[in-house]
């Protein structure tokens, strides 16, 4: 007998101060276009502006997406949500950092969302 798992794919995208999960997404060379049906318009983004669910959940059940500023018990290390192609996994990194580590069950099970790059760069240091 197999067991097939299924993971929900799915993005959100930042774009004009809107953050939204497209309905609809279309690459096109170095540009993506998101359709958000909220505005019932389709956006031109960089590729760095479409985020992807990973599957997990917060403490609080608050889905995690690449990209999302986490908490460890508490406080902000400033550490974000990135994939790691050459581990083929979702890891934490920080800003203007090579370094990553790999997201394990104990660390977003006692995690929490906070923000995220494009709408709080303020909690990774930067300007909003």
């Amino acid at each position: 007998m197999s067991t097939t798992q299924t993971r929900e794919i799915k993005f959100r995208a930042w774009a004009e101060d809107i953050m939204f999960q497209p309905t609809r997404i279309t690459f096109a060379g170095s540009v993506v276009y998101c359709y958000d049906p909220e505005n019932d318009y389709d956006f031109q983004i960089e590729p760095k502006y479409l985020m992807q669910y990973t599957g997990l959940k917060d403490k609080n059940g608050v889905e995690i997406y690449e990209g999302d500023i986490l908490t460890t018990d508490g406080k902000n290390h400033g550490t974000f949500v990135v994939w790691a192609t050459e581990s083929a996994c979702w890891a934490f990194t920080r800003k203007h950092s090579d370094t990553i580590t790999p997201l394990f069950h104990e660390d977003y099970w006692s995690s929490e969302v906070i923000g995220n790059i494009h709408e709080n760069p303020d909690l990774l240091g930067g300007e909003k």
